[in-house]
């Protein structure tokens, strides 16, 4: 029953409905895949395919192989570089990589280099989940209804909310929310006035024009009304957190296609990660001690 639960849903609610602990969980997992594993499935494979799935963010990913005759996955290791995939190749004999003579991928270097090394009589292939020709794009743009965007006039307008073509080209512009590390798409944000808008006198307040408007999530949205971040747009958005460190995030638009999220200046940073600990420790302990509550530990 555990097993057939861990192949649906996670570990948690697996222990919680079988009622034993999450690591009796994984533990059954591990001899069942020791028991069951086929130890044949790296034998007879003429045509394979590779790639990688993040399982876990930031930057936590699992190299997966697959044998393309049978459907099945025949191997999987932590990494997604050229060792990972190195491998795998060293889990097979010299008789049985020679038999392999195609192997598809992704386009990664790390994933080609390995490839090269092994089995470099093996035709390399692009996996076509990541390839479009030009006939297939061709075909995609014939159909396609074509919109363009204008750029909007620099008017300086008067009502609150911005108009069909100014909000679809501030979302073209940003891409996603404009606040540091965040991911959501722009098309699902609100844009924000820089320069407050002045309702009681629209035309003596922050312009709704390209220049003083912002993508950002609702959640963003509302940290940066709440007042414990600071927010500079002179010259691009500028986020100052509350400990005083300052921060230039990335447009996923037009914007920042050749951008990345950055510190603007990390030689100001006051302290370390690790001082930064200590000085939640001796915070807590602080209080703690002021209040007579006892350590949980």
């Amino acid at each position: 029953m555990v097993l057939w639960l861990v192949t649906r849903t996670d570990r948690t609610s697996v222990s919680t409905l079988m009622r034993c602990a999450w690591r009796t969980v994984t533990s059954i997992v591990t001899r069942a895949v020791d028991a069951l594993i086929d130890s044949r499935r790296l034998e007879n494979l003429y045509r394979i395919g590779v790639d990688e799935i993040c399982y876990r963010h930031p930057h936590k990913y699992l190299t997966i192989v697959g044998d393309h005759d049978t459907g099945k996955v025949v191997y999987i290791t932590e990494g997604r570089g050229r060792d990972s995939f190195s491998e795998f190749f060293e889990q097979q004999s010299a008789k049985e990589r020679d038999k392999v003579q195609v192997v598809s991928m992704d386009g990664s270097p790390a994933f080609r280099a390995a490839a090269e090394d092994h089995v470099p009589r093996a035709r390399q292939c692009m996996d076509p989940f990541h390839v479009v020709d030009a006939a297939h794009a061709r075909d995609i743009a014939a159909d396609a209804d074509v919109e363009p965007v204008r750029v909007p006039n620099s008017e300086t307008p008067t009502t609150y909310r911005p108009g069909t073509v100014l909000d679809t080209w501030m979302r073209v512009l940003a891409g996603g929310c404009e606040w540091l590390h965040c991911d959501v798409a722009a098309w699902n944000t609100d844009l924000d006035h820089h320069r407050p808008f002045d309702h009681s006198d629209p035309a003596a307040g922050g312009p709704t024009a390209a220049g003083n408007l912002t993508a950002y999530c609702r959640n963003h949205h509302r940290l940066k009304h709440s007042g414990h971040w600071q927010v500079n747009a002179d010259g691009g958005i500028e986020l100052v957190a509350p400990t005083g460190h300052r921060y230039r995030p990335r447009s996923a638009g037009i914007l920042g296609a050749r951008g990345r999220d950055r510190i603007v200046d990390p030689a100001t940073r006051r302290r370390t990660r690790a001082q930064n600990d200590a000085a939640r420790i001796r915070a807590e302990r602080r209080r703690r001690h002021a209040t007579d509550e006892p350590a949980p530990f």
